[in-house]
């Protein structure tokens, strides 16, 4: 019976959808009109869609040129155009134009070299991999770019963005924070010959960790999942983000890890404790930060595999590793970056700072 009706029900729905495709229909009535699918509906959610990318993307750059912002305005020499400044460059000189910015050559000569980065030439729509400059193209700084273009004669060209013109072709990247000092002295609680004394001192050097006061490192005490996932956004630099956060215990935006837990989860590297909450201000666990390292090392391409999948067997406690975190700790041991406490794993025990930072330092040692 239940067939008879399900293929009568089928067949009455075919009739349906056949008469709706030959009927002309209305506005009106747009469920049984072909005509409006094709037009009215088509065009306005392509139109919807071009709007939600639009919105998107603007959030994303406004963000991104805000972080710059904050990075670059302090530095001397240094300025910004949002439409086009009309600059000339001497003969001999170097233009340097940052990340977002452009450059369009008038007249003159510029030979383009690229400090650790891409530059595009937007008006031929293609990575520029020559030297000299064509007239009246656009060429744009892509992420993490410095563009050094050396004036081969005086040259008179249209620039945005933050750019700088300079005597040296030897100039430091504006973006980059000062180098931070570390010593003996640096923190009241880390003397030299402290085992995490190398470890704290290349973190704090790296901006990866902060004093939990000025002159206090604070070796001892646990480590919050929302520090930690800091801690692992400073390390990716901080990338631009934009959205809400979905954890209804973190939706002040102006907190410090607000930024940084939106990043985490929308990557995938970090999970809240449930749905809805992310339980910023809890301790996180051993295994849950190896959880973290292992998908911070897929994200930013530096997952290299395995040195011995074999190690973490060793360990006595190695039966009480959850299932999500048995491969993160797998290649965390394996690789020698997590090397365990008291000859434990101690998977569920919480995170103190000093292990953290000595992880870090492994994590980058070991040349992942």
């Amino acid at each position: 019976m239940k067939k008879a009706f399900a293929l009568i029900f089928a067949l009455t729905l075919i009739m349906c959808i056949g008469l709706a495709s030959a009927s002309a229909g209305s506005s009106s009535d747009p469920l049984i009109s072909k005509d409006y699918i094709n037009g009215t509906y088509k065009d306005g959610v392509i139109s919807e869609a071009e709007s939600t990318i639009s919105a998107e993307l603007g959030s994303v750059y406004n963000s991104a040129l805000e972080d710059l912002n904050d990075k670059i305005s302090s530095q001397t020499g240094v300025k910004y155009a949002a439409g086009y400044d009309s600059v000339t460059v001497q003969s001999g000189k170097y233009l340097y134009v940052y990340t977002g910015g452009s450059v369009i050559l008038n007249s003159g000569g510029l030979n383009a070299s690229a400090n650790g980065g891409t530059i595009l030439n937007l008006t031929e729509g293609v990575e520029f991999g020559g030297s000299s400059l064509a007239i009246n193209n656009r060429y744009f700084s892509a992420e993490d770019t410095i563009a050094i273009y050396t004036a081969t004669s005086t040259s008179s060209c249209l620039v945005n963005g933050y750019y700088k013109i300079s005597d040296s072709a030897d100039i430091e990247d504006p973006t980059d924070p000062p180098e931070r000092e570390f010593d003996s002295n640096t923190f009241i609680d880390v003397s030299e010959g402290d085992w995490y004394y190398d470890a704290i001192g290349f973190v704090y050097r790296n901006y990866i960790f902060n004093g939990i006061e000025e002159n206090e490192f604070g070796v001892d005490i646990d480590i919050s999942r929302a520090d930690f996932v800091t801690v692992l956004y400073r390390m990716a630099g901080e990338p631009a983000v934009s959205g809400s956060s979905k954890f209804e215990d973190v939706q002040d935006s102006s907190i410090y890890y607000y930024k940084a837990v939106l990043w985490g989860s929308k990557n995938g590297i970090v999970y809240g404790t449930s749905d809805t909450e992310f339980d910023p201000e809890t301790p996180v666990t051993r295994e849950q930060m190896a959880a973290y390292m292992y998908r911070y090392a897929i994200y930013a391409d530096m997952y290299e595999g395995v040195l011995d999948e074999d190690r973490y067997l060793t360990f006595p406690d190695h039966g009480d590793i959850s299932d999500y975190a048995v491969e993160p700790l797998q290649w965390a041991i394996g690789n020698g970056i997590i090397n365990g406490s008291d000859g434990l794993i101690d998977p569920q025990g919480n995170a103190e700072r000093s292990h953290v930072a000595q992880i870090i330092y492994n994590f980058y040692s070991f040349g992942m």
